[in-house]
């Protein structure tokens, strides 16, 4: 499930509390359970990105390379375990990294504020 799922099934369920309700539940756990995935290309870049910007390149007899490609190139179980690593991060701190986890947040928000909405009015 990811933000634009939500975004469709919370236009669907209107005002009608139990659906709303139980896609908060669903969109909640999709949220709380989201993880970066080193094969979604755009985590790829990002985690990329971010090692060649705190590493730099790295020279081997005389020919320089991005840090990134170096390590995935001599040591892919050394990439991934400092993927790993990198994204063990709390929720707030990827949520700042990864695009998706954040429109992930906002949905879920969006959820939860017309769930409070609709039961404050006594409506439902």
């Amino acid at each position: 499930m990811n933000a634009d799922d939500i975004t469709q099934e919370l236009e669907e369920a209107g005002n009608d509390l139990d659906p709303l309700k139980s896609l908060l539940a669903d969109a909640t756990k999709a949220r709380d359970t989201w993880e970066p995935d080193l094969d979604e290309p755009e985590h790829k870049r990002i985690y990329d990105e971010m090692l060649n910007d705190v590493h730099g390149t790295v020279t081997v007899a005389g020919q320089s390379f991005l840090t990134s490609e170096a390590l995935k190139a001599l040591d892919e179980t050394a990439y991934r375990e400092a993927f790993n690593d990198w994204t063990s991060m709390d929720q707030e701190e990827m949520a700042n990294i990864f695009p998706d986890l954040r429109a992930l947040c906002a949905a879920v928000d969006e959820v939860a504020e017309k769930v409070e909405e609709i039961e404050s009015r006594g409506e439902g």
